[in-house]
């Protein structure tokens, strides 16, 4: 695979095409409530060193456990959250404020 967004500019479009052919919309995690595109065992972007995977810096493919926990903690909470995402590469947990926002 060749780094995609790094050599070229590419419309959103395209990026969006981009990510699609080396993800899989899953519900298979701790909160089935968002549909994720993620690299999983069954994509073949799974088995390719960071080097050869087609976007720089891919921890946004991969549904850490930590945010996994902390997003499950927020959708069953009642209270109102601030949330500052530091250290999350996924941005699943920003994904679940902008949810319980919305």
């Amino acid at each position: 695979m060749n780094r995609l967004i790094k050599h070229r500019r590419l419309t959103s479009c395209q990026i969006a095409d981009s990510i699609n052919r080396v993800t899989e919309k899953s519900r298979d995690h701790l909160t089935p409530e968002l549909k994720l595109a993620l690299v999983t065992p069954q994509t073949p972007a799974y088995k390719v060193s960071q080097e050869d995977f087609p976007f720089q810096e891919p921890y946004w493919a991969f549904y850490w456990p930590g945010g996994q926990v902390l997003t499950r903690y927020l959708l069953d909470s009642d209270k109102g959250f601030i949330l500052f995402d530091i250290i999350n590469p996924s941005g699943d947990t920003s994904l679940n404020f902008e949810f319980r926002e919305s």
